[in-house]
C-alpha cells in the first residue's frame, strides 16, 4: 500500500518548509522508518479473529499487536541510535545518554483497533533536550501519515525574527472528511 506522505519536502495547503539541521532530515526519515515498520505489524493483526487481548493495570486495552510493534521499533532503535532513550506506552522508559528520547505509541486508539473500527494510528516522536523535534502521524488503515520536524534556524536576521521554523502535516479543508491527522492526539 503507497500513501500520502506529507512533510520535509512537501508543502501541505497553508505548510512552511523551512529546516535547517543535517539531522533533523535524518532523523525524520528513521521516524517514518519507524511508522513503517509499525504499519507492517499493527496492519498484519488488524480485524484478526484471534487477537490477543489483555487488560492493562489501567483498565485499558493492549493487543499483542501493541506490545509486538514497540518491541520491534524499540529493537530498532536500540540497534541504530544506541544513544537515544525510549518511552512507550507498553514498556515503559528506557534511559538513553544523550539527551534525545523517542516516543512511542504503536496503537492510539487501541479500543476502535480491537473493534475494527479505522479510528487508530500510529505516534512516534523524537524528544531532544525536552522539546519535540520530530514527530510521525501514521493511520495505516486509511492509507495517510503525517510528520513534522523542527529546529533552530541558523540566525535571525532581527530582533522579532522567528527562531523556529515547523514542517507541518496535511490540513483539512473545509467540507473534507474527518481525517486520521484530526482525530490523533498531539504529539
Amino acid at each position: 500500500m503507497r500513501r500520502r506522505r506529507h512533510g520535509l519536502g512537501h508543502r501541505a495547503r497553508g505548510a512552511t518548509a523551512v529546516v535547517d539541521s543535517q539531522y533533523i532530515d535524518e532523523d525524520l526519515a528513521f521516524a517514518l522508518e519507524l511508522a513503517d515498520a509499525a504499519d507492517d505489524i499493527t496492519l498484519a493483526r488488524y480485524r484478526a479473529t484471534d487477537l490477543v487481548v489483555e487488560t492493562k493495570p489501567d483498565l485499558t486495552p493492549v493487543t499483542e499487536a501493541d506490545q509486538a510493534a514497540e518491541k520491534a521499533l524499540r529493537s530498532r532503535i536500540e540497534a541504530e541510535r544506541p544513544r537515544d532513550g525510549v518511552v512507550g506506552e507498553e514498556y515503559g522508559e528506557t534511559t538513553g545518554s544523550g539527551g534525545r528520547r523517542w516516543i512511542l505509541d504503536p496503537i492510539d486508539g487501541t479500543k476502535s483497533y480491537v473493534r475494527g473500527i479505522p479510528a487508530w494510528g500510529t505516534l512516534i516522536a523524537l524528544e531532544r533536550d525536552g522539546e519535540i523535534v520530530v514527530g510521525v502521524v501514521s493511520a495505516p488503515e486509511k492509507g495517510e501519515l503525517g510528520s513534522t520536524a523542527s529546529t533552530p534556524m541558523r540566525r535571525p536576521r532581527s530582533r522579532n525574527a522567528p527562531t523556529r521554523a515547523v514542517v507541518e502535516v496535511d490540513l483539512p479543508t473545509p467540507g473534507d472528511p474527518v481525517s486520521p491527522m484530526t482525530w490523533a492526539d498531539p504529539l
